[in-house]
């Protein structure tokens, strides 16, 4: 998880205009408000495919731990996949899901070089607020945007989710690499 941003074109395109990149409108001061998933993969819980869904996701913790934010124990965390997933399959999985309850979302580092004024960190954590829709297989790397002046911004892209064996979409949420200090350099550097 992370950095999982790099894209390598076999030619260069030019009859599209890019949307604009800034991952600074994923920061702690905008946790909470709602922001829009772009997926290409499977779009519900019986696992369709073949067509690109949009939905709302809520930033529930731009740095941090975010899990205990959604749960105030790792108790209520086991009773609600209990619920998902069933006594037997959280049982068999107790270390994965201690580890996911603890996941740290990574943060820059002293000295990491950036070119935006107030640098998020490399990871967010979105959904599980009332209404979201989910992230699904198949749509890692798929984009985050949000609004500005009118236009689409890219702030995001999804990274990780943790799922049970009985659905193909995340319950809990979803991991986005965000355009950290390095990869905003990389993405400056690259887009000239």
């Amino acid at each position: 998880m992370g950095a999982d941003v790099l894209v390598f074109l076999k030619e260069k395109v030019t009859d599209i205009a890019p949307w604009k990149v800034d991952g600074s409108l994923l920061s702690v001061a905008r946790e909470g408000q709602r922001y829009t998933a772009i997926g290409y993969g499977i779009r519900d819980m019986d696992g369709a495919a073949g067509q690109r869904k949009i939905g709302r996701l809520t930033l529930q913790a731009a740095q941090g731990k975010p899990l205990p934010r959604l749960f105030k124990t790792f108790d209520d965390f086991q009773s609600y996949l209990r619920a998902q997933e069933g006594e037997v399959w959280v049982a068999a999985q107790d270390a994965r899901i201690r580890k996911f309850y603890n996941l740290q979302l990574l943060a820059p580092k002293a000295g990491d070089a950036t070119t935006l004024p107030a640098a998020p960190g490399y990871e967010a954590y979105l959904g599980y607020g009332p209404k979201d829709v989910q992230p699904c297989s198949g749509d890692s790397g798929g984009p985050l945007v949000t609004k500005v002046a009118g236009s689409n911004v890219v702030v995001a892209v999804v990274s990780a989710s943790f799922k049970g064996p009985s659905k193909p979409c995340s319950t809990l949420g979803e991991v986005y690499a965000t355009f950290g200090p390095t990869v905003a350099t990389f993405l400056a550097a690259s887009i000239k």
